[in-house]
């Protein structure tokens, strides 16, 4: 792969995503440095990004947005021709693919190590499939072209014209070459006014495409937020209009706050900031009321060790006469939570937490109200000394099975 946007996509936003825009962004591929200052300027870097597009079937408005992005059109003409009289008048014959058969017939035209991918797949089901084959296709042969050049009489001999299902019908240009040229997905870039003029028209009116239409200026993501700079970014938790992301990013009023930008110093857990060099664990908004800090006072070490399989993180908060184990997420969320020594726990302990799953707190006694009432997640709880439960506390869960509470007598 030599190619510099695929380098830094898949370096800044994971493998997945550098193979979704290697198919979907053939035109602004071929402008080096195009497409990553794109996404860049749009997203910030994650590798969760792919994942969170594509679970939430959103691809084709994200491939309209980073478009929209892209401020330069084609001109294109009007003639009042069909697609096949256009063609004609270029030496071309068109087909126009409505079963794998009909798609097959065309394997003929290319070289055994040159075949599209579309003979492959199932392309039907995703694009409306032309070709166009030059009347004298039978005269350019391949051998005479040692040095293959995306548009060359070659390459341009037989062409498949595909274009995307949907509300917008993205085109793209596939030269005979395939993946013996470099971008062969965008051959003439994508421009079929580069063809013969007025084709763009011509297509559209005859089939009803909507060629170069883009969605609007905006794009909703669950758990994403666009910040003052127009940058999205994915959040775990909002709370007071306090946005808390990935990478340590929080976003306040709209402002990104790079604070806590170095990774080596800070962990933001949730909505809590692990000071890593001063060893302290304290809320960035002091409007919250969180009773989680005051059970991670006079630390004298904190250790982190990560799950490569799962990017889980396991923190290990060192006190004079206990240790604290911490477990987050990929997202840095806290999942587990173990603390040997605590007998008692405060109001509002995890009050905004939705992602908890293991808890082990094997000599409290009692606990306060609100403790956990957001999250529903939990599916384990060793507390066999339990008494007390406050109210609201649990609110959201319902696996009580599972959670090892032999001795508690009263929730209040």
């Amino acid at each position: 792969m030599d190619n510099y946007d695929l380098k830094m996509i898949k370096d800044k936003y994971g493998e997945k995503m550098m193979h979704l825009c290697r198919e979907y962004f053939p035109t602004l591929l071929d402008t080096e440095g195009l497409l990553f200052k794109l996404l860049s300027n749009n997203f910030a870097y994650s590798k969760f990004l792919y994942d969170d597009i594509t679970k939430s079937y959103c691809v084709d408005e994200f491939v309209s947005y980073i478009n929209s992005k892209y401020k330069e059109k084609c001109d294109v003409s009007f003639i009042n021709r069909t697609p096949e009289q256009l063609l004609a008048s270029v030496g071309y014959k068109l087909y126009e693919c409505r079963t794998q058969e009909e798609l097959d017939s065309f394997r003929k035209y290319y070289r055994k190590n040159e075949e599209l991918c579309t003979f492959a797949v199932d392309r039907l089901k995703t694009h409306y499939v032309f070709f166009i084959v030059k009347d004298n296709v039978d005269e350019i042969k391949r051998e005479n072209f040692p040095n293959p050049q995306r548009e060359d009489e070659y390459s341009t001999s037989v062409l498949s014209i595909q274009f995307t299902r949907g509300t917008c019908n993205r085109v793209s240009i596939k030269s005979r070459y395939n993946h013996t040229v470099k971008n062969p997905d965008a051959t003439y870039y994508n421009n079929l006014e580069n063809i013969v003029p007025g084709l763009t028209k011509s297509f559209e009116r005859k089939y009803w495409f909507d060629i170069n239409g883009v969605y609007d200026d905006g794009f909703i993501l669950n758990n994403y937020v666009r910040a003052s700079d127009g940058v999205y970014y994915r959040y775990n938790y909002k709370i007071n209009n306090i946005y808390y992301c990935i990478n340590n990013v929080i976003i306040v009023n709209g402002h990104v706050i790079d604070y806590y930008q170095a990774m080596e110093k800070y962990l933001l857990v949730d909505y809590f900031i692990i000071d890593l060099e001063n060893r302290e664990v304290a809320l960035y908004d002091p409007c919250i009321i969180d009773s989680f800090p005051e059970y991670l006072k006079e630390i004298t070490k904190i250790e982190i060790y990560k799950d490569k399989d799962t990017d889980e993180k396991y923190i290990y908060i060192t006190q004079p006469e206990n240790i604290i184990m911490i477990s987050v997420n990929k997202y840095n969320q806290i999942i587990g939570y173990h603390n040997e020594t605590v007998t008692k726990i405060a109001n509002n302990f995890l009050i905004y937490n939705e992602t908890l799953k293991e808890m082990s707190l094997p000599n409290v006694r009692k606990i306060g109200k609100c403790f956990l009432c957001h999250d529903c997640t939990l599916d384990k709880m060793y507390a066999p000394n339990l008494r007390k439960l406050g109210s609201s506390s649990l609110l959201l869960n319902h696996n009580s099975e599972m959670l090892e509470v032999k001795k508690l007598i009263k929730k209040r």
